[in-house]
């Protein structure tokens, strides 16, 4: 029986193994079903404090998991201030968009008061949605 016994286990761990593998599979097939669109967003901006007048360069990096046309790319915030929306292509993959915002030339004239401000940043297709949310300092 002793003699069996390593048998015995390489039988078993080989078979709890390719349990393992099918499990994984089925799994990984339900959870990336065809119609199932994986997005993730992340934002950049050219700086991380702005004055009156300034234009801020703020860099959108969204990762897709497939193809998608026609999706929603939105930012907002400042107060309401910041207000934008593309319709853009993704590729499979990293995908870059660029959108430019000049601040109003006197910020408390035009309703921004000086401090923290966020900006959100929202990437949708059908009824996929990632989105981030980032801090920026504006000074008078």
């Amino acid at each position: 029986m002793q003699s069996l016994l390593p048998l015995l286990m390489l039988i078993f761990v080989s078979m709890t193994l390719i349990g393992s593998y099918y499990v994984f599979n089925f799994v990984s097939e339900v959870g990336n079903a065809p119609n199932t669109e994986v997005l993730n967003v992340e934002i950049i901006t050219d700086k991380s404090e702005y004055h009156s007048g300034e234009e801020m360069v703020i860099r959108a990096i969204v990762y897709s998991s497939k193809s998608l046309e026609n999706a929603s790319l939105k930012l907002e915030g400042i107060e309401g201030k910041l207000n934008m929306e593309r319709k853009v292509n993704l590729d499979m993959g990293i995908n870059e968009f660029e959108f430019r915002y000049r601040l109003p030339p006197c910020n408390a004239c035009g309703g921004i008061r000086a401090g923290n401000h966020t900006i959100k940043c929202s990437v949708t297709y059908n009824n996929s949605t990632a989105e981030v949310v980032r801090s920026v300092r504006i000074l008078q």
